[in-house]
């Protein structure tokens, strides 16, 4: 094997040469674009957990809107159970105040006709007595001892009672 010195200087510089214009052309633009990329890399990454904390603070402030309004129409529901137990309340309170009232204001007008029917038995009975009275008598009754006996009567009758 024979050495010469020119083929390998002349090896040499075109290696050298090969490998400066490779990293000039191919290998510097190269780093630089897998720079690029991997910061587009991070960059994404970081703007995703961004918007996944985000999201993830909307989701917790709509829950939290959420479980407020719920809250809420539970105690809308509520009041509105109270509301209508205490209309019904009230209504069944009138219609019992106003069926006491029709029963009391029932018991007087059937006092008042008791009384006016008694009244009418009363005259009645104390005529049948004058009537029966003067026949035992076998003579006419004034009208003033007539007005006197119904008088008396009706104190015994009402005596009586």
């Amino acid at each position: 094997m024979h050495f010469d010195f020119w083929t390998f200087l002349w090896t040499v510089l075109n290696i050298s040469l090969v490998i400066f214009v490779l990293n000039k052309l191919l290998y510097k633009p190269l780093t630089t674009l897998m720079a690029q990329r991997e910061q587009q890399v991070e960059d994404s990454l970081t703007k995703a957990a961004k918007d996944r904390a985000e999201a993830t603070e909307l989701l917790t402030k709509y829950q939290a809107q959420i479980n407020e309004a719920k809250a809420e129409t539970l105690q809308i529901i509520e009041k509105a159970a109270k509301t209508g137990e205490k209309i019904k309340d009230d209504i069944v309170t009138k219609a019992n105040e106003e069926a006491e009232r029709t029963l009391e204001k029932a018991k007087a007008e059937l006092n008042l006709e008791k009384e006016k029917a008694l009244a009418m038995v009363r005259d009645e009975a104390a005529t049948l007595a004058v009537l029966v009275a003067s026949k035992v008598v076998g003579k006419a009754i004034t009208l003033e001892d007539h007005e006197r006996m119904i008088t008396e009567f009706m104190n015994q009758v009402g005596d009586v009672q």
